[in-house]
């Protein structure tokens, strides 16, 4: 038990030493505004599902060997003075209960606005589900039912298996593979509007299912090229083949942008 505890510890130590999110010292200014910056460190019990929601703020997700959830809260302000700036900081709230995490605060004006970042490790299986209505999304390391929805922003997925779904309206989509196969019932993403990018380990096996309306669909795997609709280059395109010995479906589709499937030398 006790090894156990010094193993957490360090990890938790490695965290602190090289965390993403952090508050710089540039006096930087917004539409006129002072600005301030703070970091809230919060230790939550795990209960096998999380949901997290930002109204304007990204939302980084990592698996980590911890038993408890570590949240990581970048808060961001913005006023006319930075007093006025750091007490705006201080009526904002980041509720943890209930498995959910989400920020509460005075509502945004034009002359002062606050925003929040996330960046959350928590245990490798898990239920998540996760919203931004303008910021960005990665998740790594993680097996699970993982839902996601993004209005406005990137998304980012790398070495995930279970059952992922997620939909983005405006931004460009990143899946990194891992491993040699995905271990549960597949990944389904969609953009309106946005590319997709694919990276493939070399000897990984699936089947690879994906379309775009406006705009094409490649790959370096060799199977029959993409054509577009009704023959125009462009307009349109889909793909559907086993990559090594097949298996879980990643579908990927976008309405507006390029697909590309890119397997590792």
């Amino acid at each position: 038990m006790k090894t156990i505890l010094a193993l957490l510890a360090l990890a938790a130590g490695a965290l602190a030493q090289s965390p993403t999110l952090q508050c710089g010292q540039s006096t930087w200014r917004i539409n006129g505004l002072e600005t301030y910056c703070q970091i809230l460190e919060i230790s939550a019990p795990f209960g096998g599902s999380l949901a997290v929601s930002a109204a304007n703020g990204a939302i980084a997700i990592h698996g980590w060997d911890g038993s408890d959830v570590l949240i990581r809260a970048q808060i961001q302000t913005a006023a006319a003075t930075v007093y006025d700036a750091q007490a705006l900081a201080t009526q904002v709230s980041i509720d943890t209960s209930n498995n959910q995490v989400h920020a509460s605060g005075p509502s945004s004006t034009p002359s002062r606005n606050w925003s929040v970042n996330y960046e959350i490790y928590m245990s490798r299986a898990v239920d998540l589900a996760l919203t931004t209505a303008n910021g960005a999304i990665s998740i790594s390391d993680l097996q699970g039912h993982i839902q996601f929805t993004v209005s406005n922003g990137a998304v980012a997925l790398a070495n995930l298996d279970g059952q992922v779904q997620g939909k983005v309206a405006n931004g460009a989509i990143a899946i990194a593979l891992g491993g040699d196969h995905w271990d549960g019932a597949g990944l389904d993403v969609t953009a309106s509007n946005g590319a997709i990018a694919i990276t493939v380990p070399h000897d990984y096996s699936a089947h690879f299912d994906a379309a775009t309306t406006v705009g094409v669909v490649t790959t370096n795997y060799p199977v029959p090229p993409s054509k577009g609709k009704w023959g125009i280059p462009g307009l349109g395109g889909s793909l559907s083949f086993d990559a090594g010995s097949g298996g879980a479906t990643i579908h990927v589709a976008t309405t507006v942008g390029t697909v590309r499937i890119e397997q590792a030398n």
